[in-house]
């Protein structure tokens, strides 16, 4: 658990500074090479796909605990 712990925590101290890089210096950037159409369109796949993501991802976590308690 304490190795959890040391790797969350330094986790949390490198992902600000990578999220404000990513969203400030990549992606805002990147969409201004496509049309309102085109960014719109990405935008609503990418949020599909992070919305099925993370409830796959609980889904599967929840699977294991119960396989766990068996």
């Amino acid at each position: 658990m304490a190795r959890v712990a040391a790797h969350l925590t330094e986790m949390l101290g490198l992902y600000p500074a990578h999220i404000q890089k990513e969203d400030q210096r990549f992606f805002l950037p990147a969409m201004d090479h496509f049309s309102a159409e085109e960014q719109a369109s990405m935008l609503g796949q990418m949020w599909g796909f992070d919305r099925k993501l993370i409830h796959q991802r609980y889904r599967e976590m929840v699977e294991q605990l119960e396989g766990r308690e068996r």
